[in-house]
């Protein structure tokens, strides 16, 4: 009896992670879901560039380049919380975010194993892409 009551629950399952790839940002932004393993580089406009460095079962290390914007840990930056230039490292937790500037945000969705799932709101007039298509 209990057979047919697993399937309506890996449907539901699926259903709901589907749902949360096609997240709606306060403001009216959309948020990008991409899938990295480690060292897989985010492009988010010209000069940014964020990859999963150590993925573990909790926390999860990004590297972030981004010369000319602030970064900080996940709210508005404070006196010490920000870089202006170089790499920053940084380790996160499911459901953390990195700022980047005003208007670029980067949050960590879900670990999955050797993957992260990262969720990139950023305004519509910035390009993100995986590091494979920038060629």
């Amino acid at each position: 009896m209990d057979a047919p009551t697993q399937p309506a629950l890996r449907d539901s399952k699926r259903e709901a992670i589907l749902r949360s790839d096609a997240l709606s940002m306060e403001g009216g932004g959309t948020m990008l879901v991409l899938t990295r393993r480690s060292h897989q580089v985010i492009l988010i406009g010209d000069n940014i560039e964020i990859a999963p460095d150590r993925i573990g079962t909790s926390v999860v290390k990004f590297s972030v380049r981004a010369s000319g914007y602030p970064i900080a840990r996940g709210e508005r930056p404070a006196a010490g919380d920000a870089s202006k230039d170089g790499v920053l490292i940084l380790a996160r937790k499911c459901g953390e975010q990195i700022l980047i500037g005003d208007h670029i945000v980067v949050t960590l969705l879900r670990i999955c194993g050797s993957c992260v799932k990262v969720g990139v709101t950023a305004p519509p007039e910035v390009r993100i892409l995986r590091d494979e298509l920038a060629a």
